[in-house]
């Protein structure tokens, strides 16, 4: 960040621990003379609404010069569009991402599913996680729209009766999201999977994961 420069922050999310762990951490960091964020902002929404309450909310002048998106861009292969990431983006403005391995979900939905009561594929080795495809046909010219149901206790999803509520979200195939980055302006400037990300920047932000290992108190 800027020095001397004052930040606003947005937070929204289906998680609503998810957001009340974000505003611990900016509590416990307002001291810190190096978070200059100012503001903080909070909503909760449910996985299958649209964004137009939370549009509503955003002044109509206002920009980000940097966008996360954590699992969510999942939500995004539906339909062959990348136009909303760009309408609040500054220019030279940043994405960050967090998407499943589409390669790597195939492959274990392939070898290590079983079928359910309704001929659903269901991967799930813990009682926390569970994923569900309909079918396992991918056809490589038809990138978009592939449709599973993702499962994560507290998080994505949950349960009632016993029963797992999944949250609907689509596999992201990299080539075609470069090309169609690429139509809107997006470039990527970097691509990692988890372990690599984590090894290259573990060192420069080492106080960051020490936070998120064992959290300052309330006190």
């Amino acid at each position: 960040m800027e020095q001397g420069r004052d930040w606003t922050w947005f937070g929204i999310d289906i998680s609503g621990k998810s957001l009340k762990e974000a505003e611990r951490r900016h509590k416990t960091q307002q001291e810190d003379k190096k978070k200059q964020i100012q503001k903080i902002y909070l909503m909760e929404t449910k996985a299958d609404s649209d964004s137009t309450l939370f549009r509503s909310r955003l002044p109509q002048d206002l920009y980000f010069d940097f966008v996360s998106m954590q699992v969510m861009a999942n939500l995004l292969f539906l339909l062959n569009k990348l136009l909303k990431i760009c309408l609040k983006l500054t220019n030279q403005g940043i994405v960050l991402m967090t998407i499943t391995d589409a390669n790597v979900l195939v492959r274990k939905m392939s070898e290590f599913t079983i079928k359910d009561y309704e001929g659903n594929y269901v991967y799930s080795k813990n009682q926390y996680f569970s994923l569900k495809f309909k079918n396992l046909q991918f056809p490589k010219n038809k990138p978009f729209g592939y449709q599973y149901y993702f499962y994560l206790e507290d998080s994505v999803g949950f349960k009632e009766d016993n029963q797992i509520k999944y949250v609907p979200e689509y596999l992201i195939e990299l080539q075609a999201f470069e090309q169609k980055a690429k139509e809107y302006t997006l470039e990527i400037i970097e691509n990692l999977n988890f372990i690599d990300f984590f090894e290259k920047y573990k060192q420069k932000h080492s106080y960051l994961l020490k936070i998120m290992v064992k959290p300052p108190s309330d006190d």
